[in-house]
C-alpha cells in the first residue's frame, strides 16, 4: 500500500492532529515549563542576592536572565507556530 493512502484515510481534526504536531506542542509546553521556572528562579536569585553581588557578577546574573527570557520567546513563538499548523 501507497504510504500516501495510508497517510489520507487518517483521522483529521484537533483531537487526531498529525502525530508530530502533538509531540512538538506536547515538548514545547514542556520547555516553557522549565523555562518559566527558571526565570522565576532567577527573579528571586537576583532579588535576594542583588545587593550582596559584584558588579561583574550582577551582569552575569542579567545576560543569564536575558537568554532565559529569549529562550522563553522563542518557545512562546514555537507553540503559536504549531497551533496554527492545526
Amino acid at each position: 500500500m501507497a504510504n500516501g493512502n495510508a497517510q489520507s484515510r487518517l483521522p483529521k481534526g484537533p483531537l487526531h492532529g498529525n502525530s508530530h504536531e502533538r509531540s512538538m506542542q506536547k515538548q514545547s509546553h514542556e520547555i516553557r515549563s522549565v523555562t518559566q521556572g527558571l526565570l522565576g528562579y532567577l527573579a528571586i536569585f537576583s532579588e535576594e542576592t542583588k545587593k550582596s553581588l559584584s558588579e561583574d557578577q550582577t551582569e552575569l546574573l542579567e545576560r543569564i536572565n536575558k537568554f532565559a527570557s529569549k529562550l522563553a520567546d522563542m518557545v512562546t513563538e514555537l507553540l503559536e507556530a504549531t497551533k496554527s499548523e492545526d
